[in-house]
């Protein structure tokens, strides 16, 4: 159960779409640029690692997070994400286009005042694909 580090790139985006709303008056744009460009770089990297121990290992393994909806007994859903080759494909894709598409847009927002609201956005959007992606119940791909 060694590569589990690919998951936590989902609470890594959260927190940090969280921390850029928290110190955005600080950081600025360049700053807040800069900070979740490297954030994703980590994440390509990390994601790239995992993706190299998974092919050369064969196998793909899943995290269960436990129940955290039961209302009946006919009608409960687990934290359940599968780690595959092709979900590791995937979020590399995202993550790459996404930092893509970080530059562009950091560069053609250079001069408005809401590109704070592009990041928070972009940076949202890119973890619920990615949480999309490892997704292995019904209920939590709809929450995605």
């Amino acid at each position: 159960m060694g590569y589990v580090s690919t998951l936590f790139l989902i609470p890594l985006l959260v927190t940090h779409c969280a921390f850029l709303l928290t110190f955005k008056k600080w950081l600025g744009p360049q700053g807040s640029f800069y900070i979740t460009a490297s954030v994703f770089t980590f994440g390509l990297v990390i994601s790239l690692a995992d993706l190299y121990n998974l092919l050369v290992n064969g196998t793909y393994y899943y995290f269960d997070g436990g129940v955290f909806l039961n209302i009946t007994l006919s009608i409960d859903s687990c934290l359940l994400f599968c780690v595959d080759s092709l979900a590791l494909v995937c979020t590399l894709l995202v993550l790459f286009l996404t930092v893509f598409a970080l530059y562009f847009g950091v560069e053609y927002m250079n001069r408005e005042a809401h590109i704070n609201r592009l990041l928070y956005l972009l940076i949202l959007f890119a973890t619920s694909v990615i949480c999309l992606f490892f997704a292995y119940d019904y209920f939590l791909v709809l929450l995605s």
